[in-house]
């Protein structure tokens, strides 16, 4: 059995990968056998005049498509594995391929990726007809018409998703589509990627020339303090030859420095230091030498995993390895939580008189913390400056509890979670750029003017997060009972610095967006750029396209009132804003259903 179906999975032509199909199946319906992976029907229509019929076959189809199986699956018509025998087919022409893409395509989107084979027959001469589902589908496969017969005893619905369990079709839950959107992207990722690691291959193929060793060096400690070119070729070296063991090697040394390393300072320790001028002198000494170039370097393995479209081993492999992206972030967001844990730091208020302090937050517990958030944003600002949507969700989906004011709610990672006494009076991205990015990874942006306007498409798809999030895309009701029960204890409110840069730099990302609505709510766009996707789909399923475009020109419409409100507290006057060809339409209508819009800011 084992062998039969390794060799089915790889066969070797077309007509000994049939006549395999055809030997199996035949096997199968002699033991009466019921396998997940094929769906037995003694018979079937899917003519017009048997509508109950063709209906049932779409389902089935998109069920299967849908199915959490890495393996082909087949539907046999003409076939009873109960009573272990063959019925003969007679409407077998209903099933010619190119007819059966029409019917599946009038009602799927996308369509599924099959074979039909409808003039098949047994040892004894029986003709039976066989679907043959692919092992990669493009899933969610999706309802994409309104039908149903007579009497309605069988109907589908427009944004219904199915999907086969065991032997049963049950709608497909939010973690069902959790795990299609990630194979679905990292299928794309991996197809970009493939170009990038041939020039890779092409560098590692150059260092064997020149005699120097192909393989990846074990990652040690003394790496992180080294030569930035060092550090960048060995990520590459990783990346190329897809090696998960040195790169986790590597990010668990860095969590040795940057979470494990404050032990040796005593920070994690209650009560005040017995020596205070001591005790400032090492925090000093570790922020400077050890936290924050190791914290560089890890910033920089994400960067270069973004760059190069990292994500995960190639499908196929023996391993379907860790996500490495998702290790760096996770690592971040330790980093984040350890002020929480530093209460030694927490005592220890700014002392003037000791020289090497220079700044409050160099002695501050939430050091850690904002130097967490500094590093997740320039993740994210770099992969939407790369279109490299899919590297969002493990960065906008977390959420921790705010540092610096214990009272407040859990809020998204995200959302800048912290609450101390920082001068920025550029806002967060300006802040962020002189601190940081310009001196450490600035040359992954070119200048500062490309990161201002990649960081003003972070700060949009944050801001529309929060404004889905507090009710203001509307059904606020609805959205709030959702999170009471769901999401207890969590915040979606934010105070973007959108509204102090040019909203024109947002708008190719809007565009972007609008397009994805077009497509419909399931959209992989979608998926990438919202914080909790039950909310965003609260207001955008069971609509039309139009109702679905209407929320992206109410959310302009209100980034927009939010920018005058700004100026004309000043006072002086707002910025002219033109959303383009495209945009401005929905922003007008959005205006007209709303003419009294007051301040939008929450």
């Amino acid at each position: 059995m084992a062998e039969d179906q390794k060799s089915l999975a790889q066969p070797a032509s077309l007509p000994s990968r049939v006549e395999q199909y055809r030997r199996e199946i035949q096997r199968l319906v002699g033991l009466g056998a019921e396998h997940p992976r094929y769906e037995m029907k003694r018979e079937c229509s899917i003519a017009n005049e048997n509508m109950k019929s063709k209906l049932g076959f779409v389902k089935l189809v998109q069920g299967l498509a849908n199915a959490h199986i890495t393996e082909e699956r087949f539907i046999v018509i003409g076939a009873d594995q109960k009573e272990r025998k063959f019925f003969p087919v007679e409407n077998a022409d209903e099933f010619d391929p190119a007819k059966l893409s029409a019917i599946l395509g009038k009602y799927l989107e996308p369509l599924p990726n099959f074979e039909a084979f409808n003039a098949l027959t047994t040892n004894d001469g029986l003709r039976f007809v066989l679907v043959v589902l692919g092992a990669s589908q493009p899933r969610p496969i999706v309802i994409k018409a309104d039908a149903e017969t007579n009497g309605r005893s069988v109907r589908i619905r427009k944004g219904e998703i199915w999907i086969k369990e065991n032997t049963g079709l049950r709608p497909a839950t939010r973690e069902d589509l959790d795990v299609m959107y990630r194979g679905r992207i990292e299928a794309e990722a991996e197809s970009r990627s493939r170009a990038r690691f041939a020039v890779l291959r092409d560098e590692l193929n150059a260092r064997l020339t020149l005699g120097l060793p192909a393989g990846p060096r074990i990652p040690t400690k003394d790496m992180l303090f080294g030569k930035d070119e060092d550090f960048r070729l060995f990520v590459q070296e990783l990346v190329a030859g897809r090696d998960d063991s040195p790169f986790l090697m590597l990010v668990e040394n860095m969590r040795d420095i940057v979470v494990e390393g404050w032990h040796k300072s005593d920070a994690y320790t209650t009560g005040s230091p017995p020596n205070v001028s001591e005790f400032v002198a090492r925090v000093t000494d570790y922020r400077k030498n050890q936290f924050l170039p190791t914290l560089r370097r890890l910033v920089e393995a994400g960067l270069l995993l973004i760059k190069h479209d990292m994500r995960r081993p190639p499908f196929g492999s023996d391993s379907f390895g860790p996500n490495w992206f998702e290790a760096v972030v996770n690592l971040l967001v330790e980093v984040f939580e350890t002020s929480h844990r530093l209460e030694r730091l927490k005592l220890i208020q700014p002392w003037k008189d000791f020289g090497q302090i220079q700044t409050e937050e160099e002695l501050s517990h939430w050091f850690p913390a904002l130097e967490a958030l500094i590093s997740g944003r320039t993740l994210a600002i770099y992969a939407i400056k790369r279109g490299r949507y899919e590297f969002l969700p493990p960065l906008i989906k977390r959420f921790v509890r705010p540092v610096g004011d214990t009272r407040r709610k859990l809020q998204p990672f995200c959302f800048w979670p912290l609450h101390a006494p920082l001068a920025m009076p550029g806002g967060r991205t300006e802040f962020c750029w002189e601190s940081r990015v310009r001196d450490c990874w600035g040359e992954y942006f070119g200048n500062r003017e490309s990161f201002l306007e990649s960081a003003c498409q972070y700060e949009f798809v944050l801001e529309l997060n929060s404004f889905i999030g507090v009710g203001l895309g509307g059904k606020q009701a609805d959205v709030e009972k959702w999170l009471t029960e769901f999401r207890p204890g969590v915040s979606f409110a934010y105070q973007s610095d959108l509204i102090l840069h040019d909203l024109g730099a947002v708008i190719a990302i809007a565009e972007k967006l609008y397009q994805a609505l077009e497509r419909g709510p399931d959209d992989a766009l979608i998926y990438c750029l919202t914080v909790e996707k039950t909310l965003t789909d609260m207001l955008l399923k069971g609509g039309t396209r139009d109702d679905r475009v209407l929320l992206l020109g109410r959310y302009l419409q209100h980034l927009q009132q939010a920018q005058a409100d700004y100026y004309l507290s000043r006072p002086s006057f707002p910025p002219d804003v033109s959303w383009g060809a495209k945009l401005e339409p929905l922003v007008q209508v959005a205006r007209q259903a709303n003419p009294e819009t007051g301040s939008s800011r929450h």
